[in-house]
């Protein structure tokens, strides 16, 4: 009869360390996931001059994507209720004068790239290499390839 309550509990214990994320403290692993592709930020002198964008990537061979772009935004911070461990901060968001965007390029590679964002009769290239990123940590699934490029000044660069 001790056997047959103990094997439960010993189930459980098993069960428990296929979850731990070493050293014996459980992995907490979200199915927050990310999509491969290439993030780009117009920056706030550029953001007029855009007309109907699109964006060309060449991996192991040559894609054009429309590109929707959106406002950016930065961070307020609006301060602290108190010094304390229990107490709150807070922060809102305004509109910095950028657009950015975001295309889905699943033909991503962890080699070189080259871009170039076309608007109107304006091409701007760059190169870069796309990072794993990974939004739940690295011993958790749900990790994409992601270039970041930005347009400032007449010049797209990759952004670290």
């Amino acid at each position: 009869m001790g056997r047959l309550r103990a094997a439960p509990v010993s189930t459980a214990v098993v069960l428990c360390t296929a979850c731990a994320g070493g050293a014996g403290e459980p992995l907490a692993c979200t199915e927050i996931g990310a999509e491969p592709g290439v993030t780009i930020t117009i920056s706030e002198t550029m953001a007029a001059a855009m007309e109907v964008p699109v964006l060309e990537v060449c991996a192991a061979e040559c894609r054009t994507y429309p590109v929707d772009l959106f406002p950016g935004t930065e961070a307020v911070d609006l301060g602290c209720d108190s010094a304390e461990p229990e107490g709150s901060c807070s922060a809102s968001m305004r509109p910095d004068g950028t657009l950015v965007g975001f295309v889905r390029v699943d033909e991503l590679t962890a080699g070189e790239v080259g871009v170039t964002l076309i608007s109107g009769d304006q091409r701007y290239r760059s190169t870069g290499t796309p990072q794993l990123v990974y939004p739940n940590g690295r011993n958790c699934p749900g990790e994409a390839l992601q270039l970041s490029v930005t347009l400032d000044d007449g010049r797209l660069a990759p952004r670290s």
